[in-house]
């Protein structure tokens, strides 16, 4: 998940190209892109069995011991006040979406800009995402349908 922020010249420009000015990537076995490139050069494999201090992979690692995956770290750390989320609309949240709020921040810091900076300016943030099967782990609730969208995911960046 990496989300961009591209901020174009002004209107009166007859060159209106965008340039990227922040970015953020979240990766397997890392924190950003810079550990990335050196996961590659290192040739390290991000591909790992599963944890045992993740519990609620308990049942799953049970009937699969063998199966690995390339995990993110940190997810467990949003902070649902920050982002005006309360804790019960966090939960039912696709980590994909915690972790796009979190980068957006991340990118905008990364660029120098303030979020009134960011308010105030033709910003874009261009976001890419996979897979949305996080609420077929939760049991039915009223934030299901916000924190489990992907039209709600690039909406809330």
């Amino acid at each position: 998940m990496m989300p961009f922020i591209a901020v174009p010249k002004p209107r009166d420009s007859d060159n209106m190209n965008p340039c990227l000015v922040g970015s953020w990537a979240k990766i397997p076995n890392g924190e950003d892109a810079h550990d990335m490139a050196e996961n590659i050069f290192l040739n390290r494999d991000n591909i790992v069995p599963l944890p045992i201090d993740k519990h609620y992979l308990t049942d799953f690692r049970e009937k699969h011991p063998d199966v690995k995956a390339a995990l993110l770290n940190g997810i467990e750390f949003f902070d649902d006040q920050y982002f005006g989320t309360g804790e019960s609309e966090a939960i039912c949240m696709d980590p994909q979406q915690r972790m796009l709020m979190q980068g957006v921040i991340q990118a905008l810091e990364n660029a120098g800009i303030t979020i009134e900076m960011a308010s105030e300016a033709r910003v874009a943030v261009y976001t890419a995402a996979w897979c949305y099967d996080y609420k077929d782990l939760l049991p039915p609730d009223q934030y299901m349908a916000t924190g489990n969208s992907a039209s709600v995911m690039c909406g809330s960046s």
